[in-house]
């Protein structure tokens, strides 16, 4: 009898064995996710010195300070900044994660969205394991809505993401999406191939939709086929009227990150001003913070102004005012008329060089 019960027992824990053998090899997403994830990065800016139309617009910062502030108090306790923090003059709390990237090699290179990293003067790129590293753009294609990021220092080994072939993909493949939806960190999320060579109101071709969920702070983040390789880069979202995601999101894709890798790395231009922008409803252009030592400061700008005209140039929004900026160069002075208060003034900025 008691043969048989020791039997019994045996014959549990193999069937316990192998009835978790099966759910992982039934699994195999599981496990390709796991290797793939060290490769996931967080994209971050310095919250008082972005310029970014895309961001101050929607009010999409502020929802990751409304919803999600326990998720920000961790990333400011557990982040470990790989830089001296008091020769920067930085900190995590001075960091706002804002969209998702991927590295693509052991060196640190970084594939994300343009729109991500447009007009800031500090990136930050944030890996899975808290570290925080600082980064610059390479290069960039507005166009493609693509930007290769580098991250700074010496005797870096980061794990890294294989690329594959976006001119495979089929409609009906399975495919996830990973990234940072509103601050919530390394979310995975899956559907399908909905269809290829999308175009967009705007004009954006070739794109790929997906019912992936996607999300804002998604952008820049990577769509991964079964074999564990990025066939895109998540970029946008299509919504109703009333906003959200409804199951169609488009995706760059890789075959034109590729096309970007290979091309001449990208020059210093480009001007700073040092100022963050808000408009409101009735279309008015607000000067939400300034950027401590930046043109902006230097020239008398101060938080909470509002922006009348750019060379007499009426602006009615931050897009606008960026595109302006953008048809300068450093060194070059702008005049600015201003509401203080009750008072109406103009005070000339000189552009200084973006780093």
């Amino acid at each position: 009898m008691r043969k048989h019960f020791v039997f019994l027992i045996v014959l549990m824990v193999w069937f316990a064995f192998s009835e978790g053998l099966s759910y992982a090899a039934s699994n195999p997403q599981v496990e390709m996710v796991k290797k793939v994830m060290p490769a996931v990065v967080g994209i971050g800016i310095d919250r008082a010195g972005y310029v970014s139309y895309k961001f101050s617009d929607s009010g999409f910062l502020e929802e990751f300070k409304k919803f999600y502030q326990k998720e920000e108090k961790e990333f400011q306790e557990k982040s470990k900044p790989q830089w001296d923090e008091k020769k920067e003059k930085i900190t995590p709390g001075d960091i706002r994660a804002i969209g998702s990237g991927f590295i693509i090699n052991q060196d640190g290179k970084v594939i994300t969205n343009y729109h991500v990293v447009e007009g800031q003067k500090r990136i930050f790129v944030i890996t899975n394991d808290n570290k925080v590293h600082k980064a610059n753009v390479v290069r960039e294609s507005q166009e493609d809505d693509l930007a290769i990021l580098e991250i700074e220092g010496k005797s870096k080994q980061f794990s890294y993401v294989k690329l594959g072939n976006s001119d495979l993909i089929e409609v009906a493949e399975p495919v996830l999406a990973i990234g940072n939806p509103f601050g919530l960190a390394f979310t995975v999320t899956s559907g399908i191939i909905s269809a290829v060579g999308r175009t967009t109101p705007d004009g954006k071709g070739g794109l790929i939709q997906t019912d992936a969920a996607v999300n804002q702070g998604n952008s820049g983040g990577p769509l991964i086929n079964m074999n564990g390789e990025v066939v895109g880069v998540n970029s946008m979202i299509y919504t109703s009227q009333g906003g959200g995601f409804i199951g169609i999101a488009f995706a760059v894709p890789i075959n034109k990150a590729k096309a970007l890798l290979a091309s001449a790395p990208k020059e210093k231009t480009g001007v700073y001003l040092g100022i963050r922008l808000a408009t409101t409803g009735k279309g008015v252009l607000v000067i939400d913070s300034v950027e401590n030592g930046s043109p902006a400061e230097k020239a008398g700008l101060k938080s909470g102004e509002i922006i009348i005209s750019a060379d007499e140039r009426e602006l009615k929004s931050a897009d606008e005012f960026v595109k302006y900026i953008k048809t300068k160069r450093p060194g070059d002075k702008i005049i600015l008329k201003i509401k203080r208060k009750d008072t109406i003034m103009q005070i000339i900025v000189t552009l200084d060089k973006k780093e």
